[in-house]
């Protein structure tokens, strides 16, 4: 999945993701469980890897 494409899923930019990805932002807990849901991980774990 491109970061366009999840973007688009989880209802942000494609620059806010790339964001997230480099540890430049973090996501809101709301943001989280979007993209738990998309990706299909664990909410749990992506907090973990947000600490």
């Amino acid at each position: 999945m491109t970061q366009e494409e999840l973007a688009q899923k989880v209802r942000v930019g494609a620059q806010t993701i790339a964001k997230y990805e480099s540890g430049e932002q973090i996501p809101s807990n709301q943001t989280i469980l979007k993209l738990s849901t998309v990706l299909d991980i664990p909410a749990q774990e992506l907090f973990q890897s947000n600490k």
